[in-house]
């Protein structure tokens, strides 16, 4: 079978329909099945869910208590059948054509890639359009290869060859409520050999307020930031190559700046970000340098967004981060409601009694 497509769905009743039909309107020769993983709904999605499956022979359902949708994408996983996985998001859909646009592209290559890429569309109300006829530039690059365009850092944007998951247990960490996307590519990309790339809007990115990215724990965030810094690290020391140090080391950099920035806009607890800073230090995470690139204009996002890199672009300044601290006390004093504690970053930093003081 070519094809794993796995769907995690949490109360998704009202989008999971259009994400499913278009995902059955997909043809592919070598063969797909679509794999749900209910994670905990307390809607009615496991009911559509089971609809779906009673009506359609490659649908298949796991129900699983809630863990969260690296819980789900790995219970998926390690069920599929498929030689290529294709993680989809159960309020998104993918454009009609797709999959065969795909597996024409792998039929044509010398080399079955170990990765897949293409691009995405945000939207914010449903439309769909076909791909097939559609022309595109393919690229084929090696390890670290750079790309001609900019591709999406989320998994769905991918098809990930099943085996290099199972023979490396590169499952996703369940510990990451965010980013977990980031870190699962970024051990991935240590091990993908060849990759396959092409700038084909396929998948749409449903964008509703109700999402996860939406509504920030900001506690959370900061914790999987700086577990990201931890991956790049490593990759960073074993790295050889000196564009893969470049990159590892310009990620990290960004990582611990979003940290910093967590700690400036939801915290409010000086004595915590005191003692947190410190820690840092302790740990050799602190200074962390400056990407170069957070001056440059981002046409991809907006001009706020882009005010926002550059106003904290500096906070590997100790002065300047506690000026940031100070002033975004007074600029987001309504998001200052979180409550940020020590513990939460245990197993991130190397916290001992001496820190707590």
């Amino acid at each position: 079978m070519l094809l794993s497509i796995i769907i995690p769905v949490y109360n998704l009743e009202a989008y999971i329909g259009r994400c499913l039909d278009s995902c059955l309107a997909q043809t592919v020769q070598g063969g797909c099945e679509i794999i749900c993983v209910n994670d905990g709904s307390m809607d009615n999605s496991l009911s559509v869910l089971r609809e779906y499956e009673s009506k359609y022979p490659n649908i298949r359902v796991i129900d699983k208590p809630n863990g969260g949708v690296s819980s789900a994408r790995n219970a998926g996983i390690r069920e599929a059948r498929g030689d290529y996985i294709w993680f989809i998001d159960g309020d998104d859909w993918i454009a009609d054509g797709s999959c065969e646009m795909i597996e024409s592209i792998l039929n044509g290559a010398e080399v079955s890639p170990d990765c897949v890429l293409f691009s995405y569309k945000i939207m914010s109300s449903y439309s769909n359009k076909s791909v097939v006829g559609e022309k595109y530039d393919v690229e084929i690059l090696g390890q670290y290869g750079d790309f001609k365009n900019n591709y999406s850092s989320s998994s769905c944007c991918r098809w990930i060859k099943k085996d290099i998951i199972l023979h490396n247990s590169m499952f996703f960490d369940e510990k990451m409520k965010y980013s977990e996307d980031t870190l699962f590519l970024a051990r991935f990309y240590t091990l993908c050999k060849t990759t396959v790339a092409f700038n084909a809007p396929i998948y749409y990115y449903f964008q509703r307020s109700q999402s996860a990215m939406n509504n920030v724990n900001a506690v959370a965030h900061c914790y999987c930031m700086l577990k990201l810094c931890s991956e790049y690290e490593k990759m960073n020391v074993s790295a050889k190559d000196e564009l893969v140090k470049k990159k590892t080391k310009n990620a990290y950099i960004r990582s611990m700046q979003n940290c910093c920035r967590d700690l400036c806009i939801y915290c409010n607890d000086f004595s915590f970000v005191k003692v947190f800073m410190k820690i840092l230090k302790k740990n050799r995470r602190y200074p962390f340098g400056i990407d170069s690139k957070q001056f440059k204009r981002d046409k991809k996002q907006s001009f706020k967004n882009d005010l926002m890199n550059w106003f904290f672009g500096l906070l590997s300044f100790e002065p300047y981060f506690w000026i940031c601290w100070f002033l975004c006390g007074i600029a987001f004093k309504s998001k200052r409601t979180q409550k940020f504690s020590l513990e939460a970053f245990n197993d991130v930093l190397n916290i001992n009694g001496e820190c707590n003081e």
